[in-house]
């Protein structure tokens, strides 16, 4: 992100979701309480660069550390973990997410509380009508930052949080609180049920991709909730800042690429004002619309996330080959790696085998028993071949809605390109610094394959390289 002349440029950095499970309390508890510096110290030093860092707090904080996470899919961190993400870099984090309520409206108060005494400025959940109403802009070396927090949702259908009538303000939301209306709490209690039956009809007529959805990705009503968004971006606007970004959470669990509510979320909050968008939530990396960037707009539909611990998340999710998984990964990292992302850790190197259906269990490149699955073999040959690579630093797409081509500087004088489809197979013009010179070109595991014609690629979901002499 920079201002308008290169002499006033600032660096911002946002984060993904932070978050601490209980496997990682257990890992850095102290005879006095919690260190999880540790967590956070391989980003110190990249996170100095930066004039100004954002991260997504995606946990309440306890006050007194007591009554921590001790459940599934149920947080509350102790107040360390919100310090060392401060000792790390972090400047101000967004706490809108489907766990800001997972302690009440007390855990709000709370995590506000900690947030206050600490000194880390913050926005998306509040403790009065004031502050809700009050924009957060940051002061980053004269350029002013406007900063918005939004969820989809509180997990209101695990954790049975409500917000009360006049309790709204505490947490931005897009939408209505997961099984706000009485008939869709008792169809998920009882499909057979008379109320559930009718919720179904409901549904057929009002949003039926939703039968089909799992609950956290359901759209439920949100016109009271866009309107009040449209306000809060038009009173942002009003207070002057330079820039505007939007922290989005919103979307599935480890979709292999943004949803459709998603997309749509984003290409409302820019029509509304806003100029970043910067999605989270989905547990994994996904790309963005970079098409309006000559605009001054931008989004990334979702960054992943940093400080988990062990996932325990039960299987049905949209089930993948290996050969998907590889193509998703080289994707991801590819993404990251034209971005000049420097470096980034796997999870995880190797199934953990406990449950085979659990999704989380087999994220491994390679098996139990050591035996590689086609992502190791296809993160190794990216790795010989982009491994001391110079990005150059742009997406070389000319319609990046329907593909993604990424060029990066080998240190042997060639240049290679990585390029793949978005969704469907598409074919599209040679690079045109590599018009007419010797090529080679490998696939994502780096066998050799070869031209659609002498100009032409055709590329389909998994990457290929194309690699030319200068």
């Amino acid at each position: 992100m920079t201002t308008s002349t290169p002499a006033s440029r600032r660096r911002v950095t946002f984060l993904g979701d932070a978050l601490c499970e209980s496997a990682l309390l257990q890992a850095h508890a102290t005879t006095c309480g919690h260190d999880f510096r540790p967590v956070f110290a391989p980003l110190r030093d990249y996170l100095a660069a930066s004039d100004y860092v954002v991260a997504n707090l995606e946990t309440p904080i306890s006050p007194d550390d007591t009554d921590l996470t001790h459940e599934r899919w149920c947080f509350n961190s102790p107040r360390a973990f919100a310090e060392a993400l401060q000792w790390a870099g972090v400047d101000f984090v967004t706490t809108a997410n489907n766990y800001c309520l997972d302690r009440g409206t007390a855990g709000i108060a709370a995590t506000i509380g900690a947030l206050d005494d600490i000194g880390l400025p913050h926005t998306g959940t509040f403790a009065t009508h004031e502050a809700s109403a009050t924009p957060a802009i940051a002061d980053v070396g004269g350029f002013r930052l406007g900063l918005l927090s939004y969820t989809y949702g509180t997990n209101a259908f695990s954790n049975h949080e409500y917000l009360r009538p006049g309790e709204e303000f505490m947490v931005n939301l897009f939408q209505e609180q997961e099984l706000a209306e009485p008939l869709v709490r008792a169809w998920y209690a009882d499909r057979n049920s008379p109320e559930g039956r009718a919720y179904a009809e409901m549904e057929r007529n009002r949003w039926p991709e939703n039968l089909t959805l799992p609950i956290y990705e359901r759209v439920a009503p949100h016109d009271v909730q866009r309107a009040r968004f449209a306000a809060d971006v038009a009173r942002m606007r009003a207070a002057g800042p330079d820039f505007v970004a939007l922290g989005m959470h919103t979307g599935g669990q480890y979709n292999p690429a943004a949803t459709k509510w998603t997309k749509e979320l984003a290409a409302f909050a820019q029509s509304c004002g806003v100029d970043f968008v910067v999605g989270n939530h989905e547990h994994t990396i996904h790309g963005g619309d970079f098409s309006h960037l000559g605009e001054g707009k931008l989004t990334t539909y979702c960054l992943g996330e940093k400080g988990k611990g062990e996932h325990w998340f039960v299987g049905n999710y949209p089930s993948v080959t290996y050969a998907e998984q590889a193509n998703y990964l080289i994707r991801a990292y590819l993404l990251a790696r034209s971005f000049g992302v420097e470096s980034m850790m796997q999870y995880d190197f190797s199934d953990d085998g406990r449950r085979r259906n659990y999704t989380e269990h087999n994220f491994g490149m390679v098996f139990q028993n050591l035996t590689p699955k086609p992502s190791y073999a296809a993160i190794a040959f990216m790795t010989h071949l982009l491994g001391e690579a110079t990005p150059l630093g742009r997406n070389f797409g000319s319609d990046n809605k329907t593909h993604r081509i990424v060029g990066f500087d080998l240190p042997d004088g060639h240049r290679a390109y990585a390029a793949w489809a978005v969704e469907e197979p598409v074919s599209v013009p040679l690079p045109e610094d590599l018009d007419g010179k010797a090529i080679a070109m490998r696939d994502i595991y780096g066998n050799p394959i070869g031209l659609e014609s002498p100009d032409r690629l055709a590329i389909t979901e998994s990457p290929i390289y194309v690699i030319g002499s200068f």
